[in-house]
């Protein structure tokens, strides 16, 4: 499964703050959560050819800004590296937000899978 490969690649990051979906709001930062946003499979003229290129998204809320840019760093070297499961073809650095309700900065990646 897809989600428990990305899992793997995570979950040491943050102080082991990363979930699936959304984080609850009282874990301490910095924190981090993933999605799969979309997931095309590819055909063939004989039907499925078992690829396919999803999207991971991955929010990262700290602090600061430069704190949650520095766990983006260690994201994009944990799922960069090739894998069995996956390769990273395409990343896109998302618009950054500051949650006014807290005042927590969040930095998204959208990663673009090969498998």
């Amino acid at each position: 499964m897809l989600e428990t490969a990305v899992y793997a690649r995570l979950q040491d990051l943050a102080s082991g703050r990363v979930f699936a979906g959304v984080a609850p709001l009282e874990t301490p930062t910095p924190r981090l959560s993933y999605a799969v946003v979309s997931e095309p499979f590819g055909f063939v003229l004989g039907g499925a050819d078992g690829s396919s290129t999803p999207s991971i998204q991955v929010d990262i809320w700290a602090a600061s800004r430069l704190e949650a840019l520095q766990v983006g760093t260690e994201v994009i070297a944990a799922l960069g590296a090739e894998t069995e499961a996956f390769c990273v073809v395409g990343l896109t650095r998302l618009a950054d937000e500051t949650d006014e309700a807290t005042g927590l900065e969040r930095v998204a990646y959208e990663f673009t899978l090969a498998r």
